[in-house]
């Protein structure tokens, strides 16, 4: 009963979301700020404080307590804390490849960015992944290209996944930049600080340190933890919606470039990507195959169905 009142509320909270941004779509109100979003963005900027009071904390009872050495232990500590929880700034991922590397595809990604009225990608990494993803790092916007699911694409498709990716430069989700994941991280950080370190058995099975912790320790451990958790997951729900969003929002512009039934076929063919599983079962371990050919047959197990066969594992999922 409550499983279907849930199912029931998220639908409906789904196509709210969705007709809403249609709605922004239809009207160029792509960069909307909406409440969440903005809620979510106070919430970040709280957390993000954390690690700068820590380390002004530090530095004043070293400066106000230097004589005594208590002052100086806990000065340390709050320093080092705080040093810890501060957000690291981004690194390109390794092996990107440039516009001397790509000259015809970086070609079609001006194209692209141009029909959009975004900015331009600086930057591509290939991935072993069935996914694709876009963010920023400094000046440069990298285009992560999953190999497996691109094999599995036919033209127009991998059209419109290029379209879809770099309409999230343009929709302003909130997800491409550095505020809400940061805070995340910090959040994390604060986690895994309360978090008592763990022994592994023979049979691997994981446990606390009772060595390093007491009981009294453990649930202090554990209730601070619990502290962390609530503004985690009330960040990751505020979070979600404007995310899921700028989701409609690439997709419509996606398809606004590259035509409705490519950017239909590709979101099909993303729904089906638990069929690349049963290829990687039937893969003989004595002999298997290796780069392009192990990315084709894993892919096949999805280009390899028929319409029939796709309509029925859609059917089957629903």
């Amino acid at each position: 009963m409550i499983a279907r009142l849930k199912k029931r509320l998220d639908r409906r909270l789904g196509e709210a979301l969705f007709l809403r941004a249609h709605k922004d779509f239809v009207q160029d109100d792509m960069r909307r700020r909406t409440p969440v979003l903005m809620a979510a963005y106070a919430l970040a900027g709280l957390v993000l404080l954390t690690p700068i009071v820590m380390l002004a904390a530090g530095l004043a009872l070293l400066w106000f307590a230097w004589s005594s050495l208590l002052g100086l232990v806990f000065g340390a500590v709050f320093l080092g804390v705080g040093w810890m929880l501060l957000p690291r700034r981004p690194r390109l991922p390794p092996r990107c490849l440039r516009r001397a590397d790509l000259p015809r595809t970086f070609a079609m990604l001006d194209r692209l960015a141009g029909l959009l009225d975004g900015p331009p990608i600086t930057a591509v990494t290939i991935e072993a992944t069935f996914k694709a993803h876009v963010h920023t790092v400094g000046r440069d916007r990298v285009l992560g290209l999953g190999a497996l699911l691109w094999r599995g694409l036919d033209g127009p498709q991998r059209l419109a996944l290029l379209a879809h990716e770099q309409a999230h430069l343009v929709n302003g989700d909130p997800a491409r930049g550095v505020v809400l994941g940061a805070a995340q991280s910090t959040l994390e950080g604060w986690y895994y600080l309360f978090t008592p370190s763990e022994v592994v058995d023979e049979f691997g099975m994981r446990y606390p340190d009772g060595d390093h912790f007491g009981i009294f320790t453990a649930l202090l451990s554990g209730a601070m933890r619990v502290l962390v958790e609530i503004p985690l997951v009330l960040l990751e729900r505020l979070s979600y919606f404007p995310q899921q969003r700028a989701e409609y929002l690439a997709d419509a512009l996606s398809a606004r470039v590259a035509g409705i039934d490519p950017m239909r076929g590709l979101l099909r063919h993303l729904a089906l990507a638990g069929q690349i599983e049963p290829s990687l079962s039937r893969i003989n371990d004595l002999a298997p195959p290796r780069g392009l050919d192990m990315l084709d047959t894993l892919a096949g197990g999805l280009t390899g169905l028929d319409a029939a066969g796709r309509e029925r594992l859609m059917h089957r999922m629903q």
